[in-house]
């Protein structure tokens, strides 16, 4: 309940640096506390985080993070979901959990947020490395169809660097991952 009005603030802010601010508290929170967290809590502040990662926007009601001002709120929004990929995946809600199939639906989409960020190639590149470990990790059939969807679409990026380590990555979660989809 202490995390809702942080994350909806962050999510409709409209100011980097106070945006800044308030995602520092959550990192802090995720630092601290991250393995108290259960349920819902996960999957609001994995949609916080990819809400700043510095993707381009599909329509005009979301705000435009792509402008330079947002680079460091994208940097530190991209500390948070890799401590929740090291750290946390673990603790993530798991079947039959409610939320587990929410929560894993915002990791996927997230760690793609990050992906097409325009901010920084290193966190496009790490976050396209995090798409297989999601995968590796649940190798379901579900999930394999989520991140390998996400791949395709990293893989039309504008930015070549991105395209190649794209498809990179979906040769690799075939070979390594093919038996089982």
């Amino acid at each position: 309940q202490l995390l809702s009005p942080l994350c909806s603030l962050l999510c409709d802010m409209g100011d980097a640096e106070v945006a800044l601010l308030g995602l520092q508290s959550l990192q802090t929170i995720l630092e601290s506390a991250g393995y108290q967290l259960t349920g819902d809590a996960w999957s609001l502040i994995i949609c916080t985080l990819a809400s700043l990662a510095g993707a381009p926007v599909n329509d005009d009601t979301e705000i435009d993070r792509t402008q330079p001002e947002w680079a460091e709120c994208c940097t530190t929004a991209f500390k948070g979901l890799h401590l929740i990929i090291n750290d946390f995946l673990g603790q993530l809600p798991s079947p039959p959990h409610e939320s587990a199939a929410r929560t894993r639906t915002a990791l996927i989409d997230c760690c793609a947020s990050f992906g097409f960020s325009l901010h920084d190639v290193n966190v496009s590149f790490t976050a396209t490395g995090m798409l297989w470990t999601l995968a590796d990790q649940d190798p379901s059939p579900l999930c394999i169809e989520r991140v390998l969807s996400k791949l395709v679409s990293l893989a039309s990026s504008e930015r070549s660097e991105v395209r190649n380590v794209s498809v990179n990555t979906i040769v690799s979660l075939i070979v390594g991952l093919g038996c089982n989809f």
